[in-house]
């Protein structure tokens, strides 16, 4: 694995924890609500149909308009796929590795911060 697989797979991890309070994906059943489980469907589609940057378009839409811990989840989820996908795929249809690398920090830019006294 390389430097950018390695970071994105530690952060999800990380988020999974935080957020979900559950453990890693290989061991996590994600109880989605509805907008998470169509958001994760819609962008699956949307890769496969070779429409990476829609769907990262919609996924930061969905981050905006509910952000929920489900459509989190569904964006690491997204992020760890993509990161999975071959390099000719992303090329051929417009996206890098660095792009999902930018997309997940940009991600985890949004994510709300509760401060607690």
């Amino acid at each position: 694995m390389d430097t950018i697989e390695n970071m994105i797979e530690g952060i999800g991890k990380m988020l999974a924890k935080l957020l979900l309070n559950k453990v890693p994906k290989q061991e996590l059943v994600l109880d989605l609500v509805c907008v998470g489980e169509n958001l994760q469907a819609k962008l699956y589609y949307l890769v496969s149909e070779g429409k990476i940057n829609e769907a990262e378009n919609l996924l930061f839409e969905e981050l905006r308009l509910y952000s929920a811990p489900e459509s989190y989840a569904a964006g690491l989820e997204f992020y760890d796929y993509l990161n999975s996908l071959p390099i000719e795929f992303l090329e051929a249809n417009d996206f890098t590795k660095a792009e999902i690398e930018q997309g997940l920090s940009d991600m985890l830019k949004t994510i709300p911060v509760l401060i607690t006294e």
